[in-house]
């Protein structure tokens, strides 16, 4: 308990360290494993208090005498905010009634490719489809010809809005529609509310 109790200390007093996200990851696994993973490697990057803190707890906890959010102050109400805060993501399962991991597998064997390859690929298609839904492209058409060679600024619009505004608010006297197509996206504020980082001035 002393080591949970320094690990809890470590979260609260120091949110904005580089160590607070894996303490957090760390307590999300021991929480639920299945859901959330953690890499070992990451107690090496620790300061040697915290990563003992992390080992005692880990040592007592194989007891199974109770689950960790029954220990902290703040309860599993807190260990939520923090996994929330934290961006502590839980792993993808794939369905064993449609026999993904086996029909991996053998995609794997046949195109002798990697299984992360073929995953991201998998992913790609899967975002592509259902991003191409919700948003477009915007490209200013009036472009400086003194500024030639360089990548126009390319905005996100979502498809639902009559009017066609950048997500970030930007202006232009007229713009050209294209596709949406995430990686070619060169407004940084349009990305960020893409990925959820930000919020749409019109919202």
């Amino acid at each position: 308990m002393p080591a949970l109790k320094i690990i809890e200390t470590a979260i609260r007093e120091n949110p904005t360290s580089g160590q607070v996200g894996r303490l957090v990851r760390f307590l999300a696994a021991i929480y639920n494993g299945y859901d959330y993973s953690f890499d070992l490697t990451d107690l090496r990057t620790l300061d040697t208090r915290l990563a003992n803190a992390c080992l005692d707890y880990l040592s007592y906890d194989r007891l199974c005498k109770q689950e960790v959010h029954h220990h902290l102050a703040g309860g599993d109400r807190e260990l939520h905010r923090w996994i929330e805060d934290y961006q502590v993501e839980p792993r993808i399962h794939l369905n064993s009634d449609d026999a993904q991991a086996a029909r991996l597998r053998a995609l794997v064997e046949r195109a002798d490719r990697s299984p992360n390859e073929l995953a991201r690929e998998a992913f790609n298609l899967v975002l592509e489809k259902y991003e191409g839904q919700e948003f477009g492209s915007l490209v200013a058409q009036s472009a400086d010809p003194s500024r030639r060679g360089e990548r126009p600024v390319r905005h996100a619009h979502r498809l639902s809005e009559a009017a066609n505004t950048p997500l970030c608010g930007a202006r232009g006297a007229s713009w050209r529609a294209d596709p949406f197509y995430f990686p070619s996206l060169t407004c940084e504020a349009c990305r960020d509310i893409v990925l959820g980082y930000g919020e749409s001035p019109n919202e």
